[in-house]
């Protein structure tokens, strides 16, 4: 018997069957004996699901009859677990390697203040690919756990929940597909009164994942959701700024930025007049499904107040 808080980890795929080959393994040699590793599958066409079974028995896998997204998938997760009498859940990535300590060390990061509601890690590979031989630098380097409060975000790629957070503000909106749902939950739990916790446990990521293939699509619901987030969250001041920060980004012929950095590449994929019209198209998708947004907005107000 284990004194230790039960942790469900829930992992989101969809045709990542070359992720899944070392993300799987790395996860479960942490060191951490009352966790749960739940693989939602989205559908998978490449022998996912096939491999999980042949190769992880102790493995839950939750199929999926259709691709829905990531929020609705990881709802499909934190779901399970909720039900299974869960105290706190690790959203994971798909294409992760992770320390021994990162479950053990994220619990004693929120047990250390009840109001932490959310922990996130030390991400190599946030922005852009990091060399495996520069994180395997950091785990080697890595003595002893530190955290501290986070003012801004936790990284998505690998984040804990306690299940309070969920409880009191909702899970993932699924209208996302991909990205922003991750922000717009911790702005939520944020308003509800929790906080934020950042460790320093390496995490290392892949970056990109499967959304790498289709570049375009991904730029395009990167786009339509940050506004979706601003409209869902800021006033209108802050909306327009984010639709000049948007403009500016993508169609400045003058910016100076990282062309390997995979926030830009969403943000800039390719010619400034490309640009232009699918960021025009985000800002029209918006406009056309602003009473849905508002009406998201005003349930989320009334859940996070009771």
């Amino acid at each position: 018997m284990t004194n230790e808080p039960k942790v469900f980890i829930v992992m989101l795929n969809y045709n990542g069957i070359d992720h899944l080959k070392y993300s799987i393994g790395s996860v479960l040699d942490s060191d951490y004996e009352n966790f749960e590793l739940v693989v939602v599958d989205n559908n998978s066409s490449d022998g996912s699901v096939e491999y999980l079974e042949s190769n992880y028995p102790s493995v839950t896998i939750l199929k999926q009859s259709e691709n829905r997204g990531v929020p609705a998938g990881n709802n499909v997760g934190v779901r399970y677990a909720m039900d299974n009498a869960a105290e706190f859940i690790l959203i994971a990535n798909n294409d992760i390697r992770v320390h021994p300590k990162w479950i053990k060390g994220a619990i004693e990061a929120a047990q250390s203040d009840p109001n932490i509601g959310i922990v996130g890690y030390d991400v190599h590979g946030r922005l852009k690919r990091i060399p495996l031989e520069d994180y395997n630098e950091s785990v080697e380097n890595w003595q002893e756990l530190e955290y501290k409060h986070e003012d801004g975000y936790i990284d998505s790629m690998a984040a804990l929940f306690d299940t309070d957070v969920f409880k009191s503000v909702g899970l993932f909106d699924e209208e996302y597909f991909i990205y922003g749902d991750e922000t717009d939950l911790e702005i939520r739990a944020k308003k509800a009164g929790f906080k934020l916790a950042r460790t320093n446990i390496p995490i290392w990521h892949h970056s990109m994942g499967t959304m790498e293939e289709t570049p375009v699509k991904s730029a395009w619901l990167a786009m339509r959701n940050r506004l979706r987030v601003s409209i869902k969250h800021d006033p209108l001041t802050g909306i327009l700024r984010s639709i000049a920060q948007l403009y500016n980004t993508g169609c400045n012929p003058f910016l100076d930025y990282d062309e390997n950095s995979a926030v830009m590449k969403r943000r800039r994929p390719r010619s400034i007049i490309f640009n232009f019209f699918i960021i025009t198209a985000a800002v029209l998708w918006n406009l056309i499904h602003i009473r849905q947004t508002l009406e998201a907005k005003r349930r989320d107000s009334i859940r996070g107040s009771q």
